[in-house]
């Protein structure tokens, strides 16, 4: 064994640059395949940590999560199957402040929930009674972090806390202290109150109609076999209890550990979801780099033992066997795996950091956090790398003493040697990464670009204040008294840099989703609309488009019972032309029917992101709920524009925080994931380019190397540089466009699944796959052409004498 390891490290040694080359690119392969897969450990780990998992499920509501307040107690007495229930709900969608004295500091995730919740799910309560939380509206559970933020210690049983929801101030006492939920749980809360808060700010209509869809309802059933009863009566449930029919979504069962990764809509639930296509997408790119690395160390190390077939021919000679040559290859293996492993590991140690600030790319703690995912990692590293040295010695070992005295490599007759079909594979994954990395950039592209229907740059989105009890505030401006948010308005439109403002309930791009069921005159039929209640100029500050009629003006006073359409929604009421829409009446769906009168049409536009349809959807005028102001700012430098209406919210409102957003940068947010997605793939795209360029560099000069006296006879007969290169080129190149033909299906399918999440996606383009092959030729020639040219330009008697 020593004079193994002394063989070996001399051999190393010896060819330095082989070496560098075969430990940097197992180094980077094995880097990127553990980097990977931590963070595959760390999406697929999501709400395991609760004890009742198998038993927990969430309502959807179609594609979406949120169902009705009202429906639980008839789950209760319909469903026998079933032990609890919890609803919940966010309390804030752009986050809530605590407030200090005069001043206000920001927080996420507040909820308010059943008194079951901690009793459904496994999250520690440090501080307070669970059989008494959640169940006064006047007191809240705040968690570990939160807690120690503002009181300095969790020890704050009996405080009071202020906290700014629904543009108002409501003081709590503390009533407990939970643990911090874990990053892998599907949603987050920093502070949870009781459902009886709800039910006091929202009123008790909320709690009573079908058609208020804004819960989460999780159900803890009492076998986990259950699941599939409970699912298949649901129809049954909702006939029973919601005979109206208020819509067309079926309710459906989704167990709680397939949430984050199985979700139809990840952007249904109140906390983005991830997805398991990208999931398997990772992990492929993790199996397929560490194999690229595999085989790069293969070609790389076939190229360095061709180049000792004397030496081997002589140790056969003198008696040794094949099991001597596995032994000496084996021990050269062992080397350069063991510090192309240590090297990786401290790449991945290093980068983690990095990975999480900049891409966002999530993992499960560390390294040494994870010792069995890296124990049975190395275990098969060091299994794919012993039984690489097998197939190399076998490779050299099979030329007999006699060729290997002379230097004399064999001839291969094969159609595709299997040194060729491993180079196919490699450059095969090069090219379907490159073909995927152009689709996502494609897909994100119109993301960014596609006319969504209304006009998203300079648009301003700023919350409205309110009151708890919803009644006017009043400020003394001048000699009158006047309301506040009327003030602002006036004001904030004669500042230079404001072309227009108007108010809405909410406005793109936004999470909420407001439905109103309407009829037609003399029908039963329903049918329901996507309801933006705004005020005069909401159409023109958006940028929406009319198709025909007109939009709301404060001239005409009958404009109080009018309603404006989207093309989605004259299509569900069975008109052909947006023309043949106007002028006609819609009735709601109330205790008090109000008919209301078409006098516009508008294009549709995307109120959320490219993941969810276009709805039938409605504007109408109310100004008594105004939560949102569209401002529509001039186009250029707007710093001064901003400056002054922070001067003049101040004026107006100088105890509320202003909540102030750019609509492009929001809805930018929504694809954060798949921009994070992007970067990681283009990364790991080029990682992978460069692996198999290093494999390429080995294969082409071995080969180059076999050739040599084909090459110095073709020379002496004639044959100019550009013969010669193109010769020893063109099997190089078409090896490449038989990887690419490989790569094409399956880079296809994987984009198609891909593709499914977005309900508005971009075509894949045959110029996609025409790219990816031009690039790969490109590169890969240009690899090649040093060792071809060099081969070229030999002088024919040197390559004569060659062997």
């Amino acid at each position: 064994m020593g004079l193994n390891l002394r063989l070996a490290f001399r051999f190393l040694w010896k060819n330095k640059l082989y070496s560098i080359i075969n430990i940097a690119g197992l180094s980077l392969g094995l880097a990127c395949c553990f980097i990977i897969l931590l963070h595959v450990r760390f999406e697929t780990g999501f709400d395991k940590l609760h004890e009742k998992k198998e038993k927990i499920a969430i309502v959807m509501h179609g594609d979406w999560s949120y169902t009705p307040y009202v429906m639980t107690d008839a789950m209760v007495d319909f469903f026998p199957e079933i032990e609890k229930i919890v609803r919940f709900a966010r309390l804030d969608w752009a986050g809530f402040y605590v407030v200090k004295s005069n001043s206000f500091v920001k927080e996420y995730n507040a909820l308010y929930a059943d008194s079951t919740f901690f009793d459904i799910f496994t999250f520690p309560v440090i501080a307070g009674d669970p059989s008494e939380i959640l169940r006064s509206p006047d007191k809240i559970m705040l968690s570990e972090t939160m807690a120690k933020k503002h009181f300095g210690s969790t020890d704050v049983m009996g405080k009071t806390i202020t906290l700014r929801l629904f543009n108002g101030n409501y003081t709590f006492t503390i009533e407990g202290v939970y643990q911090d939920f874990p990053e892998q749980s599907h949603f987050h809360a920093n502070c949870i109150t009781s459902m009886k808060f709800g039910r006091k700010t929202m009123g008790e209509g909320m709690f009573t109609h079908w058609g208020a869809n804004s819960m989460q309802t999780y159900l803890l059933l009492k076998q986990p076999e259950h699941m599939k009863t409970v699912s298949q009566r649901l129809p049954a449930f909702k006939k029973k209890y919601n005979p109206e029919n208020l819509d067309n979504a079926n309710y459906s069962l989704q167990l709680l550990t397939k949430i984050h990764l199985y979700s139809k809509n990840p952007g249904a639930i109140m906390e983005p979801q991830g997805s398991i296509t990208r999931v398997i997408i990772f992990a492929s790119i993790a199996v397929l780099v560490l194999i690229i690395a595999v085989i790069n160390f293969i070609l790389l190390s076939l190229s360095l033992s061709y180049q000792r077939i004397r030496e081997f021919g002589i140790r056969k000679i003198v008696g040794a066997f094949g099991t001597d040559l596995v032994s000496l290859v084996s021990t050269e293996f062992l080397i350069v795996f063991v510090l192309a492993v240590q090297i990786s590991l401290m790449i991945v140690e290093l980068s983690i950091p990095w990975f999480k600030s900049h891409l966002g790319f999530l993992v499960y703690k560390g390294i040494f956090s994870n010792i069995g995912l890296l124990t049975s990692f190395l275990a098969v590293v060091f299994l794919l790398g012993f039984l690489s040295s097998i197939y190399i010695t076998i490779n050299v070992s099979r030329i007999k003493p006699v060729e290997s005295l002379r230097n004399k490599l064999p001839v291969v007759r094969n159609l595709i040697p299997a040194r060729s079909i491993l180079f196919i594979f490699q450059f095969s994954v090069m090219a379907g990464l490159l073909i995927c990395l152009f689709i996502m950039q494609k897909q994100l592209r119109l993301t960014r670009d596609k006319d969504l229907g209304y006009r998203k740059e300079e648009l301003l989105s700023l919350d409205v204040p309110q009151t708890n009890d919803g009644e006017e505030q009043t400020i003394t401006f001048g000699r009158r008294q006047t309301n506040k948010y009327k003030l602002f308005l006036e004001e904030l439109k004669k500042i230079p840099g404001v072309l227009t403002a108007s108010g809405a309930n909410y406005i793109p791009p936004t999470s909420q989703w407001w439905l109103s069921y309407y009829k037609m005159p003399g029908s039963d039929e329903k049918f329901d609309l996507e309801t933006i209640q705004g005020e005069d100029g909401l159409a023109e500050t958006l940028g929406l488009e009319m198709l025909a009629g007109r939009t709301f003006s404060p001239e005409f006073a009958s404009d109080s019972s009018a309603i404006l359409v989207n093309e989605t929604a004259i299509r569900k009421m069975g008109f052909l032309k947006a023309e043949d829409a106007l002028d006609q009446l819609i009735v709601t769906d109330s205790p008090n029917p109000v008919r209301l009168k078409i006098i516009g049409v508008f294009r549709d536009f995307h109120m959320r992101s490219l993941y969810d349809n276009i709805q039938p959807m409605a504007i109408f005028l109310n100004s008594q709920i105004i939560q949102y102001l569209a401002i529509r700012l001039q186009t250029g430098d707007n710093r001064g524009t901003i400056s002054d209406i922070k001067k003049l919210w101040n004026s107006v409102y100088p105890d509320d925080p202003i909540e102030m957003t750019f609509v492009d940068e929001e809805l930018h947010l929504r694809y954060s994931k798949d921009d994070q997605a992007h970067s990681l793939i283009s990364m790991f795209s080029f990682i992978s380019l460069v692996i198999a360029l290093m494999g390429l560099f080995g294969l082409s000069t071995n080969a180059v190397e076999r050739r040599t006296r084909e090459t110095g006879i073709r020379k002496v007969n004639g044959a100019k540089p550009s013969d010669i290169l193109m010769v020893l080129s063109k099997q190089f190149l078409m090896w490449i466009i038989i990887a690419f033909c490989v790569a094409v299906p399956a880079s296809w399918y994987a984009m198609h699944k891909w593709l499914q999440h977005f309900a508005y996606r971009t075509e894949i383009s045959g110029w996609v796959f025409l790219s990816s092959l031009l690039i790969s030729l490109s590169i890969a020639f240009i690899t090649i052409l040093w060792q071809t040219y060099r081969a070229a330009k030999m002088n024919p008697a040197d390559a004569l004498r060659y062997e």
